[in-house]
């Protein structure tokens, strides 16, 4: 899910390198304070060859799985996203859930012996509890915290030369 606990920000200019980029929240051109449009790539290669044509940036797209790029080319990007989770793979690496949650990673290492154990009522017992943790996870951090309308109103660009809003 988008948990709070992944959000970052990253700043740069065009075609932007974000080597944790999981989820693209949203893209704002600094310089003239616009938020940029998403665009698939593949519509805009439709309507122009030359992507690296540079002015005014109207649109967002990914190049790749990690790149943020935009069209026109130009201006300073900021990009508020969402990351990817690392693995834990050594005995010092934390995990980025925040700590009262926690132990829903052993509930579900524990579920996982006792499956492998082939004791599956003590699996399950195990899976519920990490389970109702992590419902009071879902609950606590992604609940309506964040301050939106209850309708979205769209503003778009135009593909055939016209100009952002």
């Amino acid at each position: 899910a988008n948990w709070p606990f992944l959000e970052a920000t990253a700043t740069g200019a065009p075609p932007l390198t974000i080597n944790d980029l999981r989820t693209v929240e949203s893209v704002e051109d600094t310089a003239s304070g616009r938020k940029l449009l998403p665009i698939d790539r593949r519509d805009l290669t439709d309507q122009y060859r030359d992507l690296t044509v540079t002015g005014d940036p109207c649109w967002y797209y990914l190049d790749g799985t990690n790149i943020v790029d935009v069209f026109p080319r130009g201006g300073t990007l900021r990009v508020r996203y969402f990351k990817t989770v690392p693995d834990l793979v050594s005995q010092s690496d934390t995990p980025v859930i925040p700590g009262r949650y926690q132990y829903i990673i052993v509930d579900w290492a524990v579920a996982r012996c006792f499956a492998d154990s082939d004791e599956p009522a003590m699996a399950q017992a195990a899976r519920e509890e990490g389970e109702r943790i992590m419902a009071m996870m879902r609950e606590s951090l992604l609940g309506w915290q964040y301050d939106r309308p209850l309708q979205q109103t769209m503003f778009g660009g135009h593909l055939d030369g016209g100009m952002c809003l």
